[in-house]
């Protein structure tokens, strides 16, 4: 019996070290440098996920091993913009890895413009929606986004100076935001002051999916047993689930609602209610269109909040703080804002269309989703059939690729020996062919064959509530001993990446201007 332990020992251990000695010598990837570990297992790459600094992390791995990392035994990581067109760009052959197996189901009923990996039904799907998001489209609706913002401005006046927590009131801002563009309504969220912990909520979600994204077959092992753990009621698993959230909820309930007011207007001939706003725009699209499956309608829909608040919440956050915190930048915004409304140009609730024309404001908006993107890791992908040549090295079919926005955005050869620094200086001065790389590179809303549908209404939120903020305001950003004050000893200054990068313990004062 010993003799047999001691065989399968061995053997194990013989197995054990002829597979690392493949991983690091006659592997595919051999040659290609990174840390040890990562060479020998992916537990490595799941490891630096669960320290939430995955962002930073691949910074320091890019300066460290050059342009090419191998951060699992099929993984390498990239930062080099040459490539960011073959990888992500329109009509790239390079499809979405099983990371996003984690994000939701993919059957053909289904509309998972994140995680979807057959393209021609994401082509379609992105077709169908695509008019509804166009520029032109939401400024038709761009009204319903003026209530909230002056809720937030007259909220921030009667606080008279007080410390504010800037990442929960610009939470708090996007839900009602997004809220109000799509139903005329909200759950005023501002005038309560919370948002009801769907940020906590959404943290949660995240921060499993992240890791449990890099190991797809235990995620594939974990749903199958919580669901059948779930059928005898009994509640082992802790799983995430964005449905649950409490603005899910509320937008279900508003589209429920409506599909009833519809139905009874149907059976009593009767004309139903004339709303004007992006669910209306949905519905009204998805009814012309034999090809929009009424469920995609509902998904489509509730993207705009499952997939945007949070990540709006952010960018607004970061762009009040990096022009706080440097006091010439936030100068000459007020400068261009105080201008532009001296001479008319500007109301004092700004319209989209005014805020186009100003280009500081524009370029704060720029540098922003430049210096702090809101994904934090690689976007990975699958190499195609055939393989491809990166950098020299020969990456096989399978293998797994991707470019980090946070490394990326900071390429000192595109943006400067300052690339580390808020400077939206950089475009305003930057040649026509400088701007045009810089924006190029930009992995702010995804690469160019697999982008965010709610661009254009990400960037109407930004310019009208950044350009309305600063109107009224001059912001300060509290030092690290008023922080503590505030929200209690032991906390501070914290940030984090689960996918998305969140900051914590941010706390701002708005102060009234002219007073």
């Amino acid at each position: 019996m010993g003799s047999y332990v001691l065989t399968i020992l061995v053997s194990t251990l013989l197995g054990s070290l002829s597979y690392a000695v493949y991983l690091r010598v006659f592997h595919p990837l051999a040659k290609v440098p990174g840390p040890l570990l990562a060479s020998l297992t992916r537990l490595w790459l799941v490891y630096q996920s669960r320290t939430l600094k995955r962002h930073l992390i691949e910074l320091q791995l890019h300066r460290k091993y050059g342009r090419v990392v191998r951060v699992s035994p099929n993984e390498i990581i990239i930062s080099d913009p040459e490539y960011v067109k073959m990888i992500y760009g329109a009509n790239s052959p390079f499809l979405k890895a099983r990371w996003y197996e984690t994000v939701g189901p993919k059957d053909a009923d289904t509309m998972n413009l994140l995680g979807e990996w057959d393209m021609k039904k994401y082509a379609l799907q992105r077709r169908l929606v695509g008019p509804i998001f166009t520029t032109p489209a939401l400024k038709t609706r761009e009204n319903l986004l003026e209530a909230p913002i002056a809720k937030f401005l007259s909220k921030m006046k009667r606080t008279k100076d007080e410390p504010q927590d800037i990442v929960k009131w610009m939470n708090i801002v996007a839900l009602d935001l997004l809220t109000e563009i799509t139903f005329s309504e909200s759950p005023n969220y501002i005038d309560r002051a919370t948002d009801d912990a769907n940020a906590i909520d959404v943290d949660a979600f995240w921060q499993q999916i992240h890791w449990m994204g890099l190991c797809p077959d235990l995620w594939v092992a974990f749903v199958s047993v919580s669901e059948w753990c779930q059928r005898f009621g009994l509640d082992l698993f802790f799983k995430a689930d964005i449905a649950k959230l409490s603005i899910v909820q509320y937008y279900i309930g508003q589209l429920t609602s409506r599909a009833s007011e519809a139905t009874r207007a149907a059976e009593s001939a009767t004309t139903p209610s004339n709303y004007a706003d992006l669910a209306s725009d949905i519905a009204r699209f998805a009814a012309a269109r034999p090809d929009f499956k009424p469920q995609w309608a509902a998904t489509i829909t509730l993207h705009i909040i499952g997939a945007g608040f949070d990540t709006l919440g952010m960018t607004l956050s970061a762009a009040i703080v990096h022009l706080a915190r440097t006091p010439t930048c936030q100068a000459a915004l007020h400068h261009e804002l105080d201008a532009a409304r001296n001479t008319e140009n500007l109301d004092a609730m700004p319209k989209y269309t005014q805020t186009l024309a100003l280009p500081y404001l524009q370029a704060s908006i720029a540098e922003t989703t430049r210096l702090t993107p809101v994904i934090g890791i690689a976007l990975p992908r699958t190499v195609p059939a055939g393989g491809a040549s990166i950098d020299g090295y020969d990456v096989p079919a399978g293998m797994t690729v991707g470019m980090n926005p946070w490394v990326l955005h900071r390429d000192k050869r595109i943006f400067g020996e300052d690339a580390d620094t808020f400077r939206p200086d950089r475009y305003l001065r930057a040649s026509e062919g400088q701007r045009h790389v810089m924006e190029a590179v930009s992995l702010a809303f995804g690469g160019a064959s697999r982008s965010c549908p709610g661009r254009n209404l990400a960037y109407m939120c930004l310019s009208k509530t950044l350009a309305a903020v600063f109107l009224e305001f001059e912001v300060e950003v509290l030092g690290e001993e008023e922080v503590r004050r505030c929200q209690g000893e032991g906390e501070g200054y914290r940030e984090e990446c689960f996918f998305v990068v969140k900051w914590h313990g941010v706390w701002v004062r708005f102060r009234e201007r002219g007073q």
